[in-house]
């Protein structure tokens, strides 16, 4: 064999090689562009809308806004209970890492600049992810400011202000109004609106807890874009919260706390009605409680106080107390009599100190008696 020969068929040796291996490589080329384009069309086209929802709940939040409660005013339209705006700190689980950690930071933060820090840093552990957990309610200027300037160190932890009521006349009105507090787990399972959601403030006592639907109005919503550390950034829609209705009671303030002022802090209580229509014109209780106090939360020691008060300042003795009703209910049984015709207007009886009922002698408070009356 010549050596031209042996050379071209290396060459055409080496070309079917060479095209075989250009085949193997573009086909490899393919495939990966292949795969390449088929994992786009799953992200872009098939997930496409699932991941762009997500990517907007991580830019996007949809934000409560909670309603002032209604006033409670008096009969003649003096303001007794009110609202007023209350920075609360709170901290949202979801977007932490570490719960406990970040909320250690904030303990530590708070304990460097000689700040009271009573939240319990291991409740972090058991908060639910998607529930918000308030830190304090009513937090003063320092510790909001503490939170605001350290954002960034605190994912997750932020200021939201809401409003809280304020009870004007303090234990004058207390056993009317009652008082609010954070709806409770057993509250938000016995809601049958299923309107009630953790962190709402509901009424407790009183006219709070009877007419707490009217008072508390409906919650908005605000729709907000945040950055990366979870910080409104803008506001791109809002739905108004409906406030809660006013309540006008048939109580007068004046009359009410001149039946306040006459028990001179002794324990009783005193009822005031008009007798043209039945209304209620003042309703004390005495001794009686400050509902401001529950504005944030009692701590055990002043619950221990109220609850263990040997006056029991708790109870509203103008209904739950259990009294004999003595020489009121004379009008009952003369009313009665006379209606009967079994007495008339000048009828006239003999107290002598005492009346005999069967085997039972019963005694008038005057000793020896009324005589004629």
């Amino acid at each position: 064999m010549k050596v031209e020969e042996i050379h071209v068929r290396l060459e055409e040796q080496h070309s079917v090689e060479f095209k075989r291996r250009f085949k193997i490589l573009l086909f490899v080329i393919l495939l990966a562009f292949s795969l390449i384009l088929g994992k786009l069309i799953f992200l872009q086209i098939i997930k496409g809308e699932e991941f762009r929802l997500k990517s907007e709940q991580n830019s996007i939040r949809l934000r409560k806004i909670r309603p002032p409660r209604g006033l409670i005013k008096d009969a003649k339209g003096r303001i007794l209970v009110e609202n007023q705006p209350s920075f609360d700190i709170l901290f949202a689980p979801s977007k932490m890492k570490d719960a406990v950690t970040t909320l250690e930071r904030l303990k530590g933060i708070f304990e460097k600049n000689h700040v009271e820090f009573t939240f319990d840093v291991k409740s972090g552990e058991k908060a639910r992810p998607f529930a918000p957990i308030r830190i304090e309610r009513n937090a003063d200027w320092r510790k909001v400011a503490l939170v605001e300037s350290h954002n960034l160190e605190l994912p997750g932890v932020f200021v939201e202000v809401t409003p809280i009521r304020k009870y004007l006349e303090g234990e004058i009105f207390a056993h009317i109004v009652g008082y609010t507090g954070e709806v409770s787990d057993a509250e938000l399972a016995k809601d049958v609106s299923k309107l009630l959601e953790p962190n709402d403030i509901v009424g407790k006592s009183g006219l709070e807890k009877y007419l707490d639907q009217i008072l508390r109005g409906k919650n908005g919503a605000e729709q907000i874009e945040v950055n990366v550390f979870g910080r409104k950034v803008r506001t791109l829609g809002m739905l108004p919260p409906r406030p809660g209705y006013n309540v006008v009671l048939t109580v007068d303030a004046i009359i009410q706390k001149t039946a306040w002022e006459s028990l001179e802090g002794r324990a009783g209580a005193v009822v005031a009605i008009d007798p043209r229509n039945g209304s209620v014109l003042a309703l004390v209780s005495s001794p009686a409680f400050d509902p401001n106090l529950f504005i944030q939360g009692l701590n055990p020691e002043d619950w221990e106080k109220l609850s263990t008060h040997p006056l029991y300042p708790m109870e509203n003795r103008a209904i739950s107390g259990q009294y004999p009703p003595g020489s009121t209910y004379k009008l009952i049984v003369a009313a009665a009599a006379l209606a009967e015709g079994l007495i008339t207007p000048e009828t006239s009886f003999n107290c002598d100190g005492t009346f005999t009922l069967g085997n039972r002698t019963y005694r008038c408070w005057q000793e020896k008696g009324h005589g004629r009356v």
